[in-house]
């Protein structure tokens, strides 16, 4: 039997050449393909991890300026008050840290600081006083704060 086009070995040759490098290129644009996925998957990856290790950085720093004020706050708070004083400063410090870090705080230290109630405000000279109800807020604080010292998830209650 004869082929329509007779070929000669050397170009039966280079016809097979041909074609193995074209599958070669072929599966060699696959597995580059897949592995060019693989290493995107992982730097998002990375860099997700980065994102919650930031986040968490940030919601420690903040429990911990929270805790220095409540125990400046509860420091000087007499027995058997309810009502807590803060100072002008320290009132607007729990405010900005609530506010610029309320995304990585916990959802019940937001809530306990957005249900407190303000009785009134004097002035001594040298501060303003700010009568704040807010006595759950506190002993969130503690909570979290304990939580994050002890390196321990708090758990919402």
């Amino acid at each position: 039997m004869t082929f329509p086009l007779a070929l000669d070995t050397a170009t039966l040759i280079a016809l097979v050449a041909t074609v193995f490098t074209l599958l070669g290129a072929l599966i060699s644009s696959v597995f580059g393909y897949y592995a060019l996925k693989k290493q995107d998957d992982r730097r998002f990856r990375r860099a997700e991890e980065d994102q919650k290790k930031l986040a968490l950085r940030r919601k420690i720093a903040a429990y911990r300026r929270l805790e220095g004020i409540r125990e400046q706050v509860l420091g000087r708070r007499k027995v058997g008050e309810t009502a807590s004083s803060l100072t002008g400063a320290e009132y607007e410090a729990i405010q900005s840290t609530i506010a610029q870090e309320f995304d990585v705080l916990d959802d019940s230290t937001v809530a306990t600081w957005d249900t407190r109630g303000m009785m009134a405000m004097r002035e001594d000279g040298r501060h303003i006083w700010i009568m704040v109800l807010c006595e759950a807020f506190w002993p969130d604080i503690k909570k979290h704060y304990d939580a994050i010292k002890f390196s321990a998830v708090p758990h919402e209650s």
